[in-house]
């Protein structure tokens, strides 16, 4: 090999040496999961215009603001055909609220599981619930009276609960009893940055035992 490609794949060698160690990585965005209600579904109630209840809701914590979030439940359509409407309110609907805290909405139709929500839907911390109003046939919101809280601990379970009347064709604004006998479940997503990776400079005399350690190979091969 010539001298003028040795001493070149040595300086090569070198830069790159230094520049994985000194480099910093990009960060990345993933969707994880902020909160989860696991547990066998053995839980649930009635639901529908002529069941015991009009609808049901979950009442949760955000702890701090969230983008790209998405929300899931798992139903039940035991007359067919079901369907409603979705409510996300910032407040408890438990306690009763106006049409002002709504955050936004959408419609489900039939059973298993229903996801809504997603990319564009942005929220800052605070007190949310997500509502259900059965509107056509009967079915239920699955839940269970074992529950298993699960996530990152960005969002937490408060309680849940059942829509005795509706008034106004929205039903947030409904009157709301609370769920003594079940947790029932929901998941939450929503996208987390995880930190880039900042590689430890060397200090000065490593950098300079390196550079010795490559002039010394150079010097061998030349001689």
């Amino acid at each position: 090999m010539e001298r003028g490609s040795v001493v070149k794949n040595i300086y090569v060698c070198i830069l790159v040496s230094f520049a994985f160690l000194s480099g910093t990585a990009e960060a990345a965005v993933v969707n994880s999961t902020a909160l989860s209600v696991e547990g066998e579904q053995d839980g649930v109630s009635s639901l529908g215009p002529s069941a015991q209840y009009y609808g049901a809701g979950v009442v949760f914590e955000v702890h701090e603001d969230l983008e790209s979030v998405a929300m899931s439940i798992d139903l039940i359509c035991l007359n067919d055909p079901c369907s409603g409407e979705v409510f996300l309110t910032r407040n408890d609907v438990i306690n009763g609220i106006s049409i002002a805290s709504l955050e936004d909405g959408a419609l489900f139709s039939g059973g298993g599981e229903q996801t809504f929500f997603g990319a564009g839907l942005d929220l800052v911390a605070g007190i949310y619930s997500l509502s259900i109003s059965w509107r056509e046939g009967f079915g239920g919101w699955w839940g269970t009276t074992v529950p298993d809280f699960q996530g990152d601990g960005r969002v937490s379970y408060i309680r849940d609960g059942f829509m005795e009347t509706f008034d106004n064709g929205f039903s947030p604004q409904a009157s709301w009893i609370e769920n003594a006998v079940y947790d029932t479940g929901i998941t939450i997503t929503a996208d987390k940055y995880v930190p880039p990776v900042t590689h430890v400079p060397l200090p000065a005399g490593s950098v300079l035992l390196l550079t010795g350690l490559a002039l010394l190979g150079l010097r061998r091969r030349l001689s």
